[in-house]
């Protein structure tokens, strides 16, 4: 999460610092997509908010041509018991898909 936070930060950055009319030979385009699914709590089991935000950054050339392409996806599942409190740490990290890379595992399948 921390690094999708620091790509959309940087990229927010760099777009800052070009000046307004200026002509780019580049243009990168940022989109993010935020679900959430929550499921109650009972007096046996937790409940959860499963959060998945997927990103992606595609860098197109003067012609509209992709450059570059970046995509990453990040889940966490936010664990509360039946009175609403937290029962996970606070600090839990919840790492990207590009950070776990083969111990994802779609390569087995998808290679």
């Amino acid at each position: 999460m921390k690094k999708l936070t620091a790509l959309v930060l940087c990229l927010m950055m760099a777009a800052a610092l070009v000046p307004a009319g200026a002509e780019t030979a580049v243009k990168t385009g940022l989109a993010a997509v935020v679900t959430m699914t929550p499921a109650d709590a009972t007096e046996n089991k937790d409940g959860q908010v499963r959060c998945e935000v997927t990103a992606a950054a595609v860098t197109v050339d003067g012609n509209g041509v992709i450059t570059d392409c970046k995509i990453d996806s990040v889940r966490a599942d936010i664990k509360f018991d039946k009175n609403g409190a937290l029962t996970q740490e606070k600090t839990t990290g919840f790492p990207s898909k590009n950070d776990v890379g083969e111990g994802y595992g779609m390569g087995a399948v998808a290679p």
